[in-house]
């Protein structure tokens, strides 16, 4: 189901979109230890450095896909603390989509924010779906998921977790890489892959069944991490509407055919190995407080 409404959104007004350049988050998160405006703005700027790093030329359109976590932390709420933030000069608008809204910072730059949901399917899979008009269940098989989104006329993207794609379950998504290509799903590179190393071989197996791969943040849950969204992502062909930012974004992902460019840096093995021991001492903190909730 698209993100709800928080009260108070205004809708934006339809411009004439002439081709341009979009510069693409697939994979980002906003959490509630996060400063809304610094998120937005950090989003920004990094965004607008990629258009110098790759020599965007014309008007460029840049683009965030926000992941509901299991947290319930979502896009509705980076807009509700947005609008609460009396210190922000950020604004979030509506659009005729439930599932979008365009930013705007300092009354001049627009950012487009589109949401939907992160699942873990039965195989112990991720997937990434957005603008479905409804939600789909977490824990069912990944083919079913996919078959769901599809159906839905959702943006489904299967991203790199650590670990995720090792042993069974790599080899059970490279069966089903002729499923992600018929339902029109994407494979996703996440900035969290360390730099340098191999590319993954489904990577390279997806080409041949003529699926892409779109790039990604995935910021995690700490403070420091709301620096990230917007420094690593891909680069498309095409504009945004304003009025239904989601919907051309998936006509622009259809058109576009072949490799897709990428913008940023991936992580260096330090930071990644820091932030894998983070998220451990944050969910060993996690069952702790369960257990002694559970006997309080």
């Amino acid at each position: 189901m698209g993100p709800s409404r928080p009260r108070g959104y205004r809708p934006v007004a339809e411009s004439s979109a002439l081709l341009g350049t979009v510069l693409l988050d697939c994979h980002a998160h906003y959490y509630r230890s996060y400063d809304p405006t610094v998120f937005l703005e950090r989003a920004d700027a990094n965004l607008r450095c990629a258009a110098k790093e790759v020599g965007v030329e014309g008007e460029v359109f840049n683009c965030l896909l926000v992941a509901e976590t299991a947290q319930r932390e979502s896009l509705p709420g980076l807009v509700v603390d947005c609008t609460t933030d009396v210190r922000s000069d950020c604004s979030c608008e509506g659009t005729e989509e439930d599932s979008s809204f365009v930013a705007t910072l300092a009354g001049r730059n627009e950012l487009f924010l589109i949401g939907g949901q992160q699942l873990i399917t039965r195989e112990g899979l991720e997937l990434l779906v957005f603008d479905s008009p409804t939600k789909l269940l977490n824990g069912r098989p990944l083919v079913e998921c996919l078959e769901s989104a599809r159906a839905r006329n959702a943006i489904s993207i299967v991203p790199w977790g650590f670990g995720k794609w090792w042993f069974e379950r790599g080899k059970f998504l490279q069966r089903a890489l002729p499923v992600l290509a018929e339902c029109g799903a994407f494979l996703g590179d996440s900035r969290t892959r360390p730099s340098p190393s191999f590319t993954p071989r489904i990577f390279r197996l997806a080409r041949r069944y003529g699926i892409r791969v779109l790039a990604g943040t995935d910021p995690l849950p700490f403070r420091g991490q709301v620096q990230v969204p917007g420094s690593y992502g891909s680069v498309l062909s095409g504009s945004l509407s304003k009025l239904r930012p989601a919907a051309s974004l998936k006509a622009l992902l259809r058109q576009n055919n072949g490799r897709t460019q990428t913008f940023g840096r991936r992580s260096s093995h330090l930071s990644f190995g820091a932030a894998q021991v983070a998220m451990q001492v944050r969910k060993r903190r996690g069952r702790k407080q369960r257990r002694r909730a559970q006997f309080s």
